[in-house]
């Protein structure tokens, strides 16, 4: 049984960031609270954004002053969907497929946005370590050449050393444990399966088959009937066995395959952000169905029969690659804050994060730029149930000197309902860091190819917070994003507990705590109460 239960958190694992089902348009119809994030809690029991709502009571004859442009940084963007083409930006200025640079931005026909993570030959990277490992590879050349001994390391940087080496080695353990215990499960049920066949001719796929085989008189077949009865009995199937097997497979041979070296394809310098000039215009990349996904809660084009809705109209989106399967640079991220900037986004959505910031100081920098311009940067805070204040990650609103970005909102997940289960079991959290939750459980949206897709996580809390800025900032562009931010968490307030129980994605028993614990000032984001608040007087 001890091998069961360290397999069932392999499963959990696997199935919370493995993989889903795809549907058509058409399939959507059987799918239940589809728009569930539009939604409100007074009316329809569902704590969304209110973003339906909104549109019915106070935007319905209100015509938008501007469209606004939202650069979403991903790991790539489906833009000919047939739910999202339509709010896809385009770069004007550049003529398509001239391989020249019309507008003279330095990036060759970047008609809908830049693809940060290939070269020119249209080679792009689709696989890549946690940063951990990079620092750890690092870590291990400069002792190589002579630079650092191991036995004697000193300061900060040393610590940063020491720090990716222990959870790299970790993480290799852990990984390993769970592929032996995977591949012991699997050899068990078949072997089990094969000896009941053999015997009695019965193939073997339930507890309901089970009940067919008499084994009395015979201990194997006693023994290979519990065997497959536990693992029946706790939900698991062969299937799962082998998407387990190769998730964890995948860590080893490639998150931690210290043999990998994805940014050969690239060329550049990682640690300098003056080496630039790389990348390419394919901003769909390999497999951009995260992308598609994030953008998608943002833009999808609302009321047109088919698909979902996102929450915002009078929205353009760019289109900006910067994450593999795998950790993203500093550099890449930075580079394409700054692209965003340059090129007249309003917003920036950044679905990713990592444990370790390397380059910190260019992302800084970047950000910096960003505020300076006045765009609204929002990024979500993760997957882990950790709290920020004792597990940083990046990229954060800390800069290296101490200060913080003023134009930077952190986002949280939240589920369904205004209750102590509130905050979503694996949101990363924190006060003073966490600004505020959006709804991040359960939620279609859109993947690649036409199709749609289930997905939870805080990468699709941040989005719909981005959708409803969008919108606000469309109907009042003279709101600063200091205004428009303090704007969003002031008007996220109205419907929220006490006291929740904190993310926890082990089965220990947690005590319930204040939700300013998990999210400083913040509750669930709401556009029809921030629009209210900018128009009083419409409230019923």
């Amino acid at each position: 049984m001890k091998t069961f239960k360290a397999l069932l958190l392999t499963v959990l694992f696997a199935s919370f960031l493995g993989s889903k089902a795809q549907m058509t348009d058409k399939e959507l119809s059987t799918v239940e609270n589809l728009n569930w994030p539009n939604l409100n809690w007074k009316e329809d029991k569902m704590l969304g954004a209110s973003v339906d709502l909104a549109y019915e009571k106070i935007l319905q004859n209100k015509k938008a002053k501007r469209t606004v442009i939202v650069a979403v940084l991903d790991n790539g963007i489906d833009f000919e969907h047939e739910d999202l083409a339509a709010n896809i930006w385009i770069n004007s200025k550049e003529i398509p497929n001239n391989n020249i640079d019309d507008d003279q931005n330095g990036y060759v026909d970047d008609i809908y946005g830049w693809n940060f993570l290939g070269n020119s030959k249209g080679e792009n990277i689709s696989k890549e370590h946690f940063e951990y490992t990079r620092i750890y590879l690092e870590y291990l050349s400069l002792i190589e050449q002579g630079y650092l001994d191991s036995n004697n390391l000193e300061g900060k940087e040393a610590e940063v050393y020491k720090e990716a080496e222990k959870m790299y080695q970790e993480e290799l353990e852990k990984r390993e444990e769970y592929l032996k215990s995977t591949n012991n499960a699997i050899s068990l049920m078949v072997n089990a399966k094969k000896l009941i066949k053999n015997t009695y001719g019965i193939d073997i796929e339930s507890i309901d088959d089970l009940k067919k085989v008499n084994s009395a008189g015979n201990p194997d077949i006693r023994r290979a009937k519990a065997i497959l009865f536990s693992i029946y009995d706790q939900g698991f199937t062969m299937e799962q066995f082998q998407e387990n097997k190769e998730f964890n497979e995948k860590y080893t041979l490639q998150y931690l395959n210290l043999d990998l070296n994805p940014r050969e394809v690239v060329g550049d310098d990682p640690f300098d952000i003056e080496n630039g000039g790389y990348g390419n215009p394919d901003v769909k990349g390999p497999n951009p169905d995260h992308g598609t996904a994030c953008a998608g809660l943002i833009g999808a084009v609302r009321n047109n029969d088919i698909g979902i809705n996102g929450v915002a109209e009078n929205v353009k989106i760019m289109c900006l690659r910067t994450t593999p399967d795998g950790d993203e640079r500093d550099k890449d991220v930075a580079l394409a804050i700054l692209y965003a900037v340059d090129n007249g986004a309003h917003i920036i959505n950044m679905s990713f994060g990592k444990q370790f910031s390397p380059q910190k100081e260019m992302v800084d920098l970047a950000i910096k730029y960003a505020e300076k311009k006045g765009v609204l940067v929002v990024h979500s805070s993760g997957n882990s149930a950790q709290d920020l204040r004792i597990d940083p990650a990046f990229p954060n609103e800390t800069y290296l000197d101490g200060t913080n970005a003023k134009n930077m909102i952190t986002v949280g997940a939240s589920s369904f309902k205004p209750n102590k289960r509130m905050i979503a079991v694996f949101s990363n959290y924190g006060k003073g860091i966490v600004d505020i939750l959006g709804p991040g459980t359960d939620i279609m949206s859109l993947d690649t190819g036409n199709t749609y897709s289930e997905h939870s996580g805080t990468s699709f809390s941040g989005p719909i917070v981005s959708g409803v800025a969008a919108v606000v900032w469309a109907y009042y562009p003279d709101l600063s994003v200091e205004e428009l931010i303090s704007l969003l968490i002031t008007s996220s307030k109205t419907k929220r507990p006490k006291k929740v129980y904190p993310p926890n994605l082990s089965d220990e028993k947690m005590k319930k705590v204040k939700l300013e614990e998990i999210c400083s000032d913040g509750g669930v984001v709401n556009l029809y109460e921030a629009l209210l608040s900018l128009e009083p007087q419409l409230e019923d």
